[in-house]
């Protein structure tokens, strides 16, 4: 369940989706976990991509060739015209994002019963957890 669907009428309208675990406590929850992980996630994100560049000074150097000749030597304030120019950084970026999500874990509720991909059948209610860390997959359903 994404947070817009807490706040749809389908939510606000049936007792079986809003009370319980998933009423105003899981809404608090879902609203503080978007605030706090905000930070972690960035956090997370640049402490990756700091440790991948560290590693591989290659990169490091196509990046700075790259901020040279889209920047020149001042580096005061960037302009976003110019950091959309930034192709080989973007994709730096992107990459690392891939190799470590900050967000490993993905929950979502069923909002009727459903078919995976795979053929597994999921139930109405079911909890359905993946992990999306590359070349390591695992699905969870629960009830």
């Amino acid at each position: 369940m994404i947070f817009l669907d807490i706040l749809s009428p389908d939510f606000r309208d049936n007792p079986d989706l809003r009370d319980g675990v998933r009423g105003k406590d899981y809404l608090r929850d879902i609203v503080l976990s978007l605030l706090v992980a905000g930070r972690d996630t960035v956090v997370a994100g640049l402490t990756a991509l700091l440790w991948l560049l560290s590693r591989n000074l290659q990169v490091q150097e196509r990046i700075m060739e790259e901020i040279d000749r889209i920047l020149g030597p001042s580096l005061e304030e960037v302009p976003l015209e110019q950091l959309k120019k930034m192709c080989y950084l973007n994709v730096v970026v992107y990459e690392s994002l891939h190799l470590y999500p900050p967000l490993q874990f993905n929950i979502k509720y069923a909002k009727r019963d459903d078919i995976l991909p795979d053929g597994y059948p999921v139930s109405k209610g079911c909890r359905v957890t993946y992990c999306n860390i590359p070349n390591f997959l695992l699905l969870f359903i629960s009830k």
